[in-house]
């Protein structure tokens, strides 16, 4: 009983940190020790799916799989205003930019026209607030310029964005 959504934020934020321990079933999911991905999805307050699948998409960058973290990211539309929209937004142009690294021509065009779409709406951001966004700006940056050749200007880009996250 209770704050049914509260909790739910709670378990995923509970069950984000066992993943990032390694506490679950294995890296880049959260079932494990009572808690099951699926069941949770089914059985969650609907309200809650759009953090959950934020947290998703970022155990499942974080273990390689940028398909599964980009399907995670998109499953559920955001609600407006909610603080989670900046992870879900890096989350997404990271897993898209790494799966533009191995598609075809016509797929990768797709993919970084998202991309690019993704970056402007991180730049308002980190213009409007840039203490909760410039470092998320920067890293974002740094991955294209990394996929687009340019090394030297990644790195300091990834300098940057080290500089600018929050400690």
């Amino acid at each position: 009983s209770g704050d049914i959504v509260n909790q739910a934020f709670t378990a995923v934020c509970q069950r984000a940190v066992w993943a990032l321990q390694g506490k679950t079933n294995q890296l880049g999911t959260l079932s494990g020790a009572g808690f099951d991905e699926a069941s949770f999805e089914s059985t969650v307050a609907v309200s809650s799916l759009p953090f959950y699948g934020t947290v998703k998409a970022m155990v499942r960058y974080l273990d390689g799989k940028a398909d599964e973290a980009l399907v995670a990211a998109d499953a559920w539309q955001l609600p407006p205003g909610m603080f989670f929209h900046g992870e879900n937004a890096l989350y997404r142009t990271l897993s898209a930019l790494d799966l533009a690294r191995q598609a075809s021509d016509e797929k990768r065009a797709k993919l970084l026209e998202r991309v690019e779409a993704e970056v402007r709406t991180i730049e308002r951001w980190a213009q409007s607030a840039p203490d909760n966004h410039a470092h998320r700006l920067a890293l974002v940056q740094a991955e294209l310029a990394a996929f687009q050749g340019q090394q030297e200007h990644a790195r300091d880009l990834y300098g940057r964005a080290m500089h600018l996250a929050p400690q």
